[in-house]
Parts: C-alpha cells; sequence; structure tokens
C-alpha cells in the first residue's frame, strides 16, 4: 500500500505510466475502488498507444473488480464506461463479428437505459451497427444505422452524422443498394474532419471517414467509375498514413487492395496484401490478416501460381470465418471459385458459388450477386460437356441483376462473358450490340482490365 501511495504522489502524467502497477498493488490491498480505478486509467493509456490486447486485460479486470463493489448510479455510470471504453480494444483485436464485441455493446446499451446516457448510448449503438453489418445481419444492422441517423440528427452534431451517414452508406453497399449508398457516403465523406480522426476511432473503434472514403471507393467501381473509384483508395491511404494509427493504416491497407482487386491489377494487390499481413501480424489484427490473405492467394492465382494462390485463399477464408465475420463471404468465395476454375477444379468451384448464393439469399449481401451468377456461367462453360444453355442463363441473370442495382461494372462483365458465348454460337450481330451499349456508357477506366477485354472483343467482331 504505502509503494502504491508514493506512486500516486507523482504526476498526473507519470501516475498515467504507471496506472498499471498502481493497479496491481491495489489489488493485492484489497483496495477494490482504487483498483478499479487505476485498471481504467491504465487501459485507456494503453489505447492511446493502440496496445489494444493490454487494454483489453484492463478494461475487463476493472469491470470483474467493480461488480463486487454496491451498486449506486454513480458505479453504474462507471460500469458503462467501461464498457464502451472495452469496445474498441476488442474490435481491433478479435474483429467486429466477435461474440464479445456483442456482448460488451448491449451491455451497454443496457447501462443507457438505466442512466439516460445518450452519448454513450450513440457509441453503443455505433458498435452493435459494426458487429451485426459484419455478421452480415443486414435487417439489423439496417435498422442501427436508422436509429444512428434518427439520433444525430436530433442532435445537430456533424460528428454523429458522419458515423451514421457512414452506418447507412456502407448497409446499403452490401445490399447492393448502390446508388443510395453512394448518396450517404457522400454526404459523410463531406462531414469529415482529420483532426477528430484519432478521437473516433479511441471512441467508436472506427474513424467513418475512413469508412466512408473506403465504402465510396467499392461503390464508385460498382457504378461504373474506376478512376474516381482509384482517387478515393488512394485518399484512404493518405488519411491512414497521416493519422500514424496501426489499425488505420492495415484497414486502408487491406480496403485499397480491394480495389485493386476490382480492377484487376494483381501486382499491385500482392504488394498492398503483403504489407498488411506484416502489419497485421506484427499487431494481432486476426481479422485484417485474414483478409489481406485471402487477396494475396488472389493475386497470386491470377499471376500464375495457382497452387500457392489457392491455398492462401482457403487458409484466409478459414481464419476469417473463425472471426464470425460474414459480410464479405459471398465476395471471397466468387474469388475461390474463380481460383478453382484456373486450377480445372470445376465441380469444387460450381459448389463455392453455390454456397456463396445461399448467403446472398439468406443474409440480403447482394453486392456480389450479379458477378456470382456470371462466374457461374463461366464454369459450367468450362465443364466437360454441353452447358451453354445453362451457362447462357446464368450471364442473363447476371446482366438483369447487374441492371437493377445500377451496377455497370458487373454489366460490363456479364455482358462480355455473354458476348463471347454468344459469338461461339455464331450470334455475332447479336452480340456485338450487347457489349457495344454497355462499352459505350463507360466515360473513364479504359486502361483496367475489363474493359480492354471488351475492347479487344469488339475489335474482333
Amino acid at each position: 500500500m504505502r509503494v502504491a501511495q508514493m506512486m500516486e504522489a507523482l504526476g498526473a502524467d507519470r501516475r498515467r505510466e504507471y496506472a498499471g502497477e498502481l493497479a496491481h498493488h491495489y489489488q493485492l490491498s484489497g483496495h477494490t475502488t482504487r483498483t478499479v480505478l487505476y485498471h481504467q486509467q491504465a487501459g485507456q493509456w494503453a489505447l492511446q498507444r493502440s496496445a489494444f490486447g493490454e487494454a483489453v486485460s484492463h478494461f475487463t479486470t476493472a469491470i470483474e473488480h467493480l461488480r463486487t463493489l454496491p451498486e449506486p448510479p454513480r458505479r453504474t455510470q462507471q460500469e458503462l464506461d467501461l464498457w464502451i471504453a472495452l469496445g474498441p480494444a476488442l474490435l481491433a483485436t478479435q474483429g467486429p463479428g466477435a461474440a464479445e464485441v456483442e456482448q460488451a455493446y448491449n451491455r451497454a446499451r443496457d447501462l443507457c437505459q438505466q442512466v439516460d446516457d445518450t452519448p454513450q448510448l450513440f457509441a453503443a449503438l455505433v458498435g452493435l451497427w459494426q458487429h451485426y453489418i459484419v455478421r452480415g445481419a443486414t435487417r439489423t444492422a439496417s435498422e442501427l444505422a436508422e436509429q444512428l441517423l434518427t439520433l444525430a440528427e436530433r442532435l445537430h452534431d456533424d460528428d454523429l452524422l458522419l458515423q451514421a451517414r457512414s452506418a447507412m452508406g456502407n448497409t446499403l453497399y452490401y445490399r447492393g443498394e448502390f446508388i443510395a449508398a453512394r448518396g450517404h457516403l457522400e454526404r459523410g465523406a463531406a462531414l469529415h474532419q482529420p483532426q477528430q480522426h484519432r478521437a473516433q476511432i479511441r471512441r467508436y473503434g472506427r474513424g467513418p471517414g475512413l469508412v466512408c472514403l473506403r465504402n465510396l471507393a467499392w461503390t464508385l467501381w460498382v457504378l461504373g467509375y474506376p478512376e474516381q473509384a482509384l482517387r478515393h483508395s488512394q485518399q484512404v491511404l493518405t488519411v491512414a498514413q497521416e493519422s500514424v494509427h496501426p489499425a488505420d493504416l492495415v484497414a486502408a491497407l487491406v480496403y485499397s487492395a480491394r480495389v485493386h482487386q476490382h480492377r484487376r491489377e494483381a501486382h499491385v494487390t500482392q504488394e498492398l496484401t503483403e504489407a498488411a499481413m506484416a502489419l497485421s501480424r506484427e499487431q494481432g489484427f486476426t481479422q485484417r490478416l485474414a483478409a489481406a490473405t485471402i487477396l494475396h492467394g488472389w493475386a497470386l492465382t491470377a499471376q500464375g501460381q495457382v497452387a500457392e494462390g489457392l491455398g492462401e485463399v482457403c487458409h484466409g477464408l478459414e481464419a476469417y470465418q473463425a472471426t464470425g465475420a460474414e459480410d464479405d463471404r459471398p465476395y471471397w468465395r466468387a474469388l475461390l471459385a474463380e481460383g478453382l476454375g484456373q486450377a480445372g477444379r470445376i465441380d469444387e468451384g460450381l459448389q463455392a458459388l453455390t454456397e456463396a448464393m445461399a448467403v446472398v439469399h439468406t443474409r440480403g449481401l447482394r453486392v456480389w450477386e450479379a458477378e456470382v451468377h456470371r462466374l457461374r456461367g463461366e464454369l459450367l462453360v468450362a465443364q466437360a460437356g454441353a452447358h451453354h444453355a445453362e451457362a447462357e442463363a446464368c450471364f442473363q441473370q447476371a446482366l438483369d441483376f447487374a441492371r437493377q442495382q445500377h451496377a455497370k461494372a458487373f454489366e460490363l462483365r456479364a455482358a462480355t462473358s455473354l458476348s463471347r458465348l454468344w459469338q461461339r454460337q455464331g450470334k455475332t450481330t447479336q452480340a456485338h450490340a450487347l457489349l457495344a451499349e454497355i462499352y459505350a456508357w463507360f466515360t473513364e477506366g479504359f486502361e483496367t482490365v475489363d474493359l480492354q477485354d471488351a475492347k479487344a472483343m469488339l475489335g474482333a467482331f
């Protein structure tokens, strides 16, 4: 006890650094109130240093000891603050899909109702939204995003509006409502203030401005603007590098790698994911590591290292699912099916696409619906035996879904696949008309692989 009292006599800055030791000394002496206080301070100091595993340990220990105290309102508020502080550390170490994340933010929401704490309620809802969107629970995520937007508009707070717009845009993107998603994401990105970024990361476990730019890049690519998508992707990297926050940087590397994967730029995808994998291992970011591994595997496969690449994709998929995440499962399965097709393992590729489509239907994750149909058609064309009629139906379905969603990137791919099949069948006039119409729509990105392929096919006609 005397050692702890001597350490407490230090200035506030030094005391913060020794908070963990103070918590230990008071814990040994049975002084519960001060044990909780210093574990809480040690957790906050760990968060500021991006020592997320350490923060989890301090906050959970503080909660355990706090529960042994009587329950006046002050204790309820302190427990609420601890759960809200624990959330970002859990998000970083275990990923948003982890059951512990749901538990932490559900408990925080319950406590908010007891103490009527609106700012903490908003933070709890953001945490729950992150959990449910990553779990692929689009209906629940939509309800939470609506609650966030209503609350933010009522409070007339731009920081809260940025979080809410980010949540709405992200949810709509995964539901395949790309036009509406773009509107929310652009309005959210306009509210982004770089000087607020680090505080938002510590409080919510995510920088909403970064997430808006990320999803805007993905959405713009789908809508047929690959150059604008690339510019936003580069902006994401710039914001992350300026924040000097490991979680930001690894997220930005993975986000940008996805844009380059969409553009079929395998070499750049490989470079970005190698950096993301190294940083994820160093910091213990399990979900980011899994995503980067899948994308790295795709890049290897696309560059001819099919066996090694497929191995990485499968390993990454297993690790990603272990985090509880479901949001990108159709996308990852589509990449797996593409690689299996390159390896000549057609039946396995078709099975992967069947699994992807099941997730699309059960969870409403419609981003990759058109592409899953198209890839199924490509595998059927490659399969031994005559499956051209079934493949044509798949390509037509892909085309229809892409048009419904205004997804010009997917429409171009579907039209290219269908035109190639029609050309083989001697339907040259129909093939040319279909592909020429969608190609003429584009105003940028003519150096990308998809548009180059379409141009080459039109030239061949």
